[in-house]
């Protein structure tokens, strides 16, 4: 019968005699410790609880669970049965979940493929808490494509959650994204969150961010008009294929999906886990 709850596992130390062992080295000892806090998902947050330690956030449960496998390990408990009781505790869900797809990687990086709505609050926190922090801190370890959602419809007219000025705004960024490529995007972007969508009182119209960007207003409304459409195809394609739906869906290496706007910071280390070795020296310094 499989063990669900904290205080059964308590009634279980009280029961089970570890079998004698050799004492385990203060290395091994910690290596135990490690493994737990990186397969413990903490149910109020749902992070991992090495994750909730580096991030300072909150785990009341893990953190009783952690004094019980620091019992057990000083009592010679053998890895493997700490381990078992562990995974068979009732836990949060993980952030990071499979979406069907195969995983893409690349030693030493991790694929973003970022899936926003452009006036979708989430969608632009994204970008501000979650993928400049990401980008500015883990660098060239970082692969990042952002997407749109949106739907065409049978007369082929694109519409979106929001309305018809996202629809159109996401064109104009996807346009931004095709031909003058991420860097400006993301200027552009980060202008278009604080001068037009967060600006209730004065906002500014989208030429004013794109002179901000470097892009010549006139040239930018000439894609949206003649090219964007064509563009879009693969945004919506990819939308589908990934079931990125909600704003923002975040698919990192093709195969795990995040939703949400979640600070960068709080995410990291699911972010770390992602990038085969050699990971960056951000993901690995104490």
């Amino acid at each position: 019968m499989k063990i669900r709850n904290l205080a059964m596992i308590l009634c279980a130390l009280l029961v089970v005699t570890a079998s004698v062992r050799a004492e385990p080295t203060g290395s091994q000892k910690q290596s135990i410790i490690d493994e737990v806090k990186d397969m413990y998902v903490c149910p109020n947050n749902n992070m991992y609880l090495s994750e909730a330690d580096a991030a300072g956030a909150v785990c009341p449960e893990g953190t009783r669970v952690m004094k019980w496998v620091e019992r057990m390990v000083a009592d010679k408990w053998a890895r493997e049965d700490i381990l078992a009781l562990v995974s068979n505790l009732k836990m949060g869900k993980p952030l990071v979940a499979k979406n069907g797809q195969p995983e893409c990687n690349q030693k030493g990086k991790v694929k973003v493929e970022a899936f926003i709505m452009s006036y979708c609050p989430y969608g632009i926190k994204y970008v501000t808490d979650t993928l400049v922090p990401m980008v500015n801190e883990l660098g060239d370890s970082v692969e990042y494509e952002p997407y749109f959602i949106m739907q065409k419809t049978p007369d082929g007219k694109f519409n979106a959650m929001h309305g018809q000025k996202e629809a159109d705004e996401n064109l104009r960024m996807i346009c931004l994204r095709e031909k003058w490529g991420k860097k400006v995007w993301l200027k552009y972007t980060e202008c278009f969150g604080t001068e037009i969508f967060n600006n209730r009182q004065a906002p500014k119209d989208w030429s004013y961010c794109a002179e901000q960007a470097g892009v010549k207003p006139a040239e930018l409304d000439a894609c949206f008009k003649e090219q964007s459409a064509v563009m879009a195809e693969e945004d919506i394609k990819l939308s589908a294929t990934y079931a990125a739906y909600a704003s923002p869906t975040a698919v990192y290496n093709c195969g795990n999906n995040i939703v949400g706007a979640i600070p960068f910071s709080n995410i990291k280390g699911q972010v770390c886990r992602l990038i085969p070795d050699p990971k960056p020296a951000s993901c690995t310094k104490k």
